[in-house]
């Protein structure tokens, strides 16, 4: 009987640990990311919409306020190369690289699941055949993220990003699968 009751102390007391409160998703953060990119361009140069693979890294900060989360972030996203069909013939191989800051805001969903949006400013800056596009862009998505562990979340995100240069216009929406460690909590 008090072995039994050792038991279900020990269990009780891990389980404990384990909660996660709205507040486990403020502070300092770093994530890691992996997915897929969707690229094209229309205007002068246009092209067709493809797909390739995307990794990226993200370091930020969140704060509580009033049970919401509101945060800063610093993003770099790598997008791959793939050949796109140019509307005038032929095909051009190119990928995009882009890095920029944005600003979140999270709703907890419940204790270990945070709904949020970030909206932000983003370099878009071309690969190959695109090299000589580089512009500024919104920044902008949706995602999820849940609880794991006590500094350990994974979630999923949309995002995406349009710039124009010299008449083109590229579009990248990446979406991806994320790991984030929270510092501190």
């Amino acid at each position: 009987m008090k072995q039994r009751a050792s038991c279900i102390a020990a269990l009780i007391a891990a389980s404990a640990m384990q909660l996660v409160r709205a507040g486990d998703f403020d502070g300092a953060y770093v994530s890691v990311q992996a997915g897929d990119n969707t690229t094209r361009t229309t205007g002068a140069y246009s092209t067709n919409r493809k797909n390739t693979g995307a990794a990226g890294v993200e370091m930020g900060y969140n704060w509580e306020v009033s049970g919401k989360i509101v945060g800063v972030s610093a993003f770099y996203d790598y997008n791959g190369r793939a050949n796109h069909n140019v509307s005038g013939g032929g095909t051009s191989k190119y990928g995009s690289d882009v890095y920029g800051v944005d600003m979140i805001a999270g709703l907890p969903v419940n204790k270990k699941l945070l709904a949020y949006v970030k909206l932000g400013d983003a370099q878009i800056k071309g690969k190959d055949d695109a090299r000589s596009f580089s512009s500024n862009a919104l920044h902008g998505g949706v995602g999820v993220s849940y609880a794991v562990g006590r500094q350990w979340t994974a979630g999923a995100e949309w995002t995406d990003a349009r710039a124009n240069h010299h008449g083109t216009r590229l579009n990248d929406d990446n979406f991806m699968i994320t790991t984030a460690y929270h510092f501190g909590v």
